[in-house]
């Protein structure tokens, strides 16, 4: 499954707020208590998200520091997201995913946030970290991961650190960044 930012459309643009300059959150949005992580905030729905639906348009500012927080978007250049990506909890098995386009020129990312299955009322929104890092930060890589989906890894990695066979079914999934690959 191969993901371009071209190939977003804003087909449920009811659904979509303006909430600044180029950047756009759906409205059934909201941020809450997570059911995955004891003690952290997550980002849910408000109401049943179909799939294909584009979830979050951002522009950022790129930078060479990694966070915690920080989405990758090019080799050595990550992004800090608005709290509509920052509270975005890991799955093995997301119901969503991030697709980037970094533009060298302006020095920024267009950060796309989309519901890859069908998301039921209150559910978390989630995305595979290893869909988007080459690796993790110190403070989340080989860490448990607490997802308890089927397909669950069971500890937090980045693409690099994953199996050849792990890469595969990710690839197959999930859209994954191109300099990934």
């Amino acid at each position: 499954m191969t993901h371009n930012i071209s190939d977003i459309s804003l087909n449920q643009s009811q659904h979509i707020q303006n909430v600044g300059f180029c950047e756009y959150k759906h409205t059934g949005l909201y941020v809450d208590n997570s059911f995955i992580i004891p003690e952290q905030l997550a980002l849910r729905t408000k109401y049943f998200i179909p799939a294909h639906t584009v979830l979050s348009i951002q522009q950022c500012n790129v930078s060479a520091i990694r966070t915690r927080t920080s989405i990758q978007v090019a080799s050595e250049l990550h992004v800090e997201a608005d709290d509509c990506i920052r509270f975005l909890n890991h799955s093995c098995q997301p119901n969503a995913a991030i697709i980037s386009k970094y533009s060298e020129k302006d020095n920024y990312a267009t950060i796309v946030l989309e519901s890859i299955r069908d998301i039921a009322m209150d559910d978390e929104i989630c995305f595979d970290y290893a869909s988007t890092e080459f690796t993790l930060t110190e403070e989340l890589l080989n860490k448990p991961c607490l997802c308890n989906s089927p397909r669950c890894r069971g500890i937090l990695t980045g693409y690099s650190e994953l199996s050849q066979e792990q890469k595969q079914y990710l690839v197959a999934h999930i859209p994954v960044a191109h300099f990934l690959l």
